[in-house]
């Protein structure tokens, strides 16, 4: 979702891995963004985190989701690529400590289960249709904004936000998971751009993961 066509061609020129490698090292780095985040639900207190005043949090977690996207993304680096990827992780862990307790654990598994088939089922089909995948890009950022705007306004007018809108964001993220591994396999198979595939990646399927346990609760 949050790459380029001006970051992947600036990174052609880098030493390439093979195919093996360079899918194997998408996977590692997706798991330690899931393991991180495992680990702060088990440790990070709910309650330090809901004491932080909501400004506050959504002023630090858009600095680090930002500057994390902008560290990866300029960077040819795959370790201080990894370094932006981890201050998107850290966030979004966060933001998983305050919601996963209002949510029944089997609510949660069937979100994890729900989240996981998706995503492995996209993957296969990016993988086997990459051109009508990638040819997505464009419709899918304006869909995304054009419902998160929309959403936004409902929020803001209503104080609601109906269930349509997640079951939106659910296909839009659906889709952007196929786009994004169609994507990565596209690129030149550098460390670096595994780490910038992965970042896209693992926003992809936290959002999903998000907006099926948000449905997934309102039943």
């Amino acid at each position: 979702m949050l790459s380029t066509e001006t970051i992947w061609n600036r990174r052609e020129g880098a030493d390439e891995i093979s195919e093996h490698t360079y899918n194997l090292t998408i996977g590692a780095v997706l798991l330690w963004g899931f393991a991180l985040n495992h680990m702060m639900i088990q440790v990070v207190p709910y309650e330090l985190v809901a004491g932080i005043h909501p400004i506050a949090f959504l002023v630090g977690y858009l600095a680090c989701v930002f500057g994390g996207t902008a560290i990866y993304a300029k960077s040819d680096d795959p370790m201080i690529s990894f370094l932006g990827y981890n201050l998107i992780v850290v966030p979004l862990g966060l933001v998983l400590v305050l919601v996963l307790p209002g949510y029944s654990s089997e609510v949660v598994s069937r979100a994890i289960f729900a989240t996981g088939s998706v995503t492995g089922i996209m993957m296969m089909v990016g993988g086997t249709y990459p051109k009508a995948f990638l040819s997505m890009g464009r419709t899918l950022a304006v869909a995304f904004i054009c419902t998160f705007v929309v959403e936004m306004g409902f929020v803001i007018f209503t104080g609601s936000s109906p269930a349509i809108f997640d079951w939106a964001m659910v296909a839009i993220f659906s889709l952007y998971i196929g786009y994004d591994w169609a994507r990565a396999q596209s690129l030149p198979k550098t460390m670096d751009n595994a780490v910038d595939s992965a970042a896209s990646l693992y926003v992809d399927i936290i959002i999903l993961f998000l907006r099926l346990l948000r449905l997934f609760g309102r039943r």
